[in-house]
């Protein structure tokens, strides 16, 4: 599938997106200024079939959504079918929940092989798993960072 090239991060109009109408308008103008594919991220009060509707109608793709871990643990079965309902390939983390961070090294261990476990499951489903990573994951453990427990504690194909 083509993913459409460059993407607008619905994120940065988030506060644009407020109701269903909002949200169609948001879209027409972010195609109307050249994009083809959205990243869904800080999505309004619409259901996903709403979302498809509205995409469809403006010509966007979702080429990628965020998705917060603890609903990927709770509800992965409907993010599934949410990302194949828009054809959307790629999901990311938009962040690691702070009660890993409180934990020090160990936390982001426990992070990594979680959100890897959870990327197996996604990946046997056509998605890949990213990691929308910040600046606290190059808080210090030793020798190494946050972000390098992470890629060291995770499956390179289960998570990116």
């Amino acid at each position: 599938m083509n993913q459409g090239g460059i993407a607008a991060q619905l994120y940065t109009v988030r506060d644009f997106m407020k109701t269903k109408d909002d949200i169609a308008a948001s879209l027409r103008k972010v195609r109307e200024a050249g994009y083809r594919a959205v990243e869904m991220a800080g999505l309004g009060p619409i259901t996903a079939a709403e979302w498809k509707d509205l995409l469809d109608r403006e010509g966007l793709i979702a080429c990628s959504s965020h998705t917060p871990l603890d609903r990927l643990q709770s509800d992965l079965d409907a993010v599934i079918a949410e990302y194949r309902l828009w054809g959307a390939q790629y999901l990311a983390i938009p962040s690691m929940p702070q009660h890993f961070r409180d934990q020090g090294e160990e936390g982001f261990r426990r992070f990594a092989q979680e959100a890897s476990a959870i990327g197996g499951r996604l990946r046997q489903a056509g998605i890949t798993l990213g990691y929308h990573n910040h600046s606290f994951e190059f808080v210090r453990f030793g020798p190494h960072t946050g972000l390098h427990v992470i890629l060291e504690n995770s499956d390179p194909q289960n998570l990116m």
